[in-house]
């Protein structure tokens, strides 16, 4: 397996050539690009390498080649492993660093946090991930836009991407109500002793909600993971009655 950067013109056809001069040589199995502004573009492909006569530094030579392509780099994959060298974590516009930990050493840390504080544990869980995410939305409400159903499904995309969730959050048949349905919920990753839910995906769900109606909202989790659910739902309520739609 090969990771493939190319930085190449922002031009019409680039692309295309790019893709057609890696057609007999790798089996691409995922594929990005992007503006750098400037005239300038990235594209990123990871793949499967055709040939045994093949190998990294022959594609990079042979990409290199292009009119197309002003610099690339090709990484190869390592006692199986294969590790994106070129980016690293999220870009955002104000520079944050990002890291990434197992969801379930998380999990469990959530979990010896609860048993040592009880409810009081979950209470903060809560706020905490209230807070996060009136925080969080603030910056994803600049890049996206204000508009409901836009920012919830950039938060889906966002929280799969970042390996937290695998949420769908839609408005209820009332009109009344958000239910946030999460099929792959972190904080399940470590089976609890203490029966407690989900309460950081809950105050991030609340959170959010309150970025997104400027209104203060309640929440509930009638189905979690935990409980031998299938799911993990939240139902986020306005707490003023007003109907969000």
């Amino acid at each position: 397996m090969v990771h493939i950067v190319a930085r190449m013109s922002d031009d019409p056809g680039a692309l295309a050539s790019i893709l057609t001069d890696l057609r007999t040589r790798v089996n691409l199995i995922g594929t990005s690009s992007y503006s750098l502004g400037e005239g300038s573009a990235i594209f990123s492909g990871f793949g499967k390498i055709l040939s045994s006569s093949q190998g990294a530094i022959s594609i990079q030579a042979h990409l290199s080649k292009s009119p197309m392509v002003r610099s690339c780099q090709v990484s190869e994959s390592e006692q199986g492993l294969l590790v994106d060298k070129f980016h690293y974590g999220f870009q955002t516009p104000n520079g944050e660093a990002y890291m990434m930990v197992p969801a379930i050493s998380l999990s469990s840390t959530f979990e010896a946090f609860v048993e040592t504080f009880k409810d009081g544990g979950e209470t903060i869980l809560f706020y905490q991930g209230r807070d996060y995410a009136l925080a969080r939305m603030e910056v994803y409400k600049r890049i996206v836009g204000s508009d409901p159903k836009t920012m919830f499904n950039n938060l889906g995309n966002i929280l799969k991407a970042l390996g937290w969730a695998a949420a769908e959050i839609k408005f209820d048949s009332s009109g009344n109500a958000l239910r946030c349905v999460n099929t792959e919920c972190f904080e399940c990753s470590a089976k609890t002793k203490n029966g407690r839910k989900c309460a950081f995906l809950r105050g991030m769900a609340v959170g959010t909600a309150e970025v997104v109606f400027g209104r203060q909202f309640a929440s509930d989790e009638p189905r979690c993971k935990q409980r031998g659910d299938p799911v993990c739902e939240f139902v986020i309520t306005p707490k003023d009655g007003r109907p969000l739609v």
